[in-house]
C-alpha cells in the first residue's frame, strides 16, 4: 500500500538508526506533551538510543524518566515513528535522554498522521448534538493539526464523546469539519484553557489531502530551517 509523505509509519527492521541522525521527539504526557521538538542521536546500543534531550530558547526541556514519547524520523521523503520510553538522564558532556529502541517494541501495522503545532483561529466552532444543532460555542485555538484530527485549546469545558464542528482555514482556503472529542485535559495550575483533543468524523477526502499537504510542505520548510520545538501555522 503506497503512503502520503506524511503519514508516519511504523519503523521496522528495515529503518537503521545511526549516530548524527536527526530526529523529532513528541512527548506524549507531561508538561511537554503536544510539542514537537527536533533532536538528534549521540549513541546507538542494541536496545537504548540516546538523543539530545530538547531545548527551547536554549533552555532544556524537562522530560521526565517513564514520559512515552513519539519518536520520528525522515528517510528521503518517507516518514517513519515509533513510541518509545524515557529510561535514562546523560548529564556529561551534554544532557542526553536514554530511550528505548524502537526495535524492542511491537511493531504495528496501523497508521497515523503527523500532528503539526500549529496556531489558527477557527472562522467558528462550536458543541453540537447528534442532529448538528449547536449546543455551545467554543472560542477555541487550533494548537495542532493532523490529517486525522485537531488539539483545541478553549476556555470553555468539553466532555469526551461529544461532537464538535470547526471552520478554519488553510492557506486562505475555508475548511468545514465534524469531530468528535476524544480526551480532554483540564487547567492546569495558573491557567485558565482546556485542551481538547478531537478527532474527525467523515472527513471529505479531498479536505484531508489538502491538510495533509499542508502539513508536509510545514514540515519541509522546518527541515530546511533546522528549526525544533513548536511550529506556527
Amino acid at each position: 500500500m503506497n503512503q502520503s509523505p506524511a503519514d508516519p509509519a511504523w519503523l521496522d527492521g528495515a529503518v537503521e538508526l545511526t549516530v548524527g541522525q536527526r530526529v523529532t521527539l513528541e512527548p506524549l504526557s507531561g508538561p511537554a506533551a503536544g510539542s514537537i521538538y527536533s533532536s538528534r542521536i549521540e549513541r546507538v546500543s542494541e536496545r537504548e538510543l540516546y538523543v539530545l534531550s530538547p531545548m527551547a530558547r536554549l533552555e532544556v526541556i524537562s522530560v521526565p524518566l517513564g514520559t512515552p514519547v513519539r519518536l520520528g524520523v525522515r528517510l528521503d521523503t518517507r516518514y517513519f515513528g515509533a513510541n518509545v520510553t524515557v529510561l535514562e538522564h546523560v548529564f556529561h558532556p551534554e544532557f542526553l535522554l536514554g530511550l528505548t529502541h524502537p526495535d524492542v517494541l511491537q511493531r504495528r501495522n496501523q497508521r497515523a498522521f503527523y500532528r503539526l503545532p500549529a496556531i489558527i483561529q477557527p472562522r467558528s466552532a462550536a458543541v453540537v448534538n447528534d442532529d448538528g444543532a449547536r449546543e455551545q460555542p467554543l472560542r477555541a485555538t487550533i494548537v495542532n493539526v493532523s490529517g486525522g484530527g485537531v488539539e483545541l485549546v478553549a476556555p470553555e469545558p468539553a466532555r469526551s464523546g461529544q461532537l464538535v464542528t470547526i471552520l478554519f482555514n488553510i492557506e486562505g482556503v475555508p475548511l468545514r469539519s465534524l469531530a468528535q472529542v476524544v480526551a480532554v485535559q483540564a487547567p492546569g495550575e495558573g491557567r485558565f484553557n482546556h485542551r481538547v483533543h478531537c478527532q474527525f468524523l467523515n472527513l471529505d477526502w479531498q479536505v484531508r489531502e489538502r491538510i495533509i499537504r499542508y502539513i508536509f510542505r510545514q514540515q519541509l520548510e522546518l527541515l530546511r530551517r533546522g528549526v525544533g520545538g513548536e511550529a506556527a501555522a
